[in-house]
């Protein structure tokens, strides 16, 4: 299995590829439509700000709007939000695969930055579990009540902020994660290596 990672020309990936190759897998760095026929599977990292992202998926690589149910896709943190409608952090429509806006956190604190655990709100394929604890760095979230239940995997709880920190489809095999799993150490590398392997079926 080949596994891509979309760089939005910002930020770095190096914790993304650092993962995959704990898992054994092979990686590509799309930068072109060619690219990306060479992939299984699709990562859209967590890097970068809402409308960089978007302006550069745009300009370069404009098929990904399209990507939804063609092949399987991660989104992680930024990744995660621009699969939805807009953001409070850009002007910018977002890919729109799902309904929602991103907000601010209305937490005291911004940014959330540090482990936290999440509640997972019903079963899955995928090798998750209530308290299983995440590392999270992010300013915008998707509050619980703007996303579809039928995506919501699981939630989080930061101060005041309660937000979806996992979506699945399974229909299409899209994974949202707020947190970053390239980060979090096994409950992490357990996360990815379980949708990856539901991929190969």
């Amino acid at each position: 299995m080949k596994v891509g990672v979309v760089r939005y020309g910002v930020g770095n990936i190096g914790s993304v590829i650092n993962a995959l190759r704990k898992l054994g897998l092979e990686h590509v760095i799309i930068s072109s439509e060619r690219d990306l026929d060479l992939c299984d599977v699709i990562i859209l990292p967590g890097v970068g700000s809402f409308d960089a992202a978007i302006r550069y998926i745009r300009s370069t690589l404009p098929v990904i709007e399209k990507l939804k149910s063609s092949k399987p896709v991660i989104g992680i943190c930024l990744g995660m939000q621009i699969m939805f409608e807009s953001s409070e952090e850009g002007t910018l429509r977002g890919l729109s695969w799902f309904r929602g806006r991103v907000k601010r956190l209305s937490s005291r604190v911004v940014p959330h930055m540090g482990w936290n655990s999440v509640d997972i709100l019903k079963g899955s394929v995928l090798d998750v579990r209530s308290g299983d604890y995440f590392y999270f760095a992010h300013s915008y979230c998707l509050y619980v009540g703007d996303v579809e239940k039928s995506i919501l995997l699981g939630k989080t709880v930061f101060e005041s902020s309660e937000f979806a920190s996992i979506i699945f489809d399974d229909e299409s095999m899209v994974l949202g994660t707020q947190f970053h799993p390239e980060r979090s150490s096994k409950t992490g590398l357990r996360l990815l290596a379980s949708f990856l392997r539901e991929c190969r079926r």
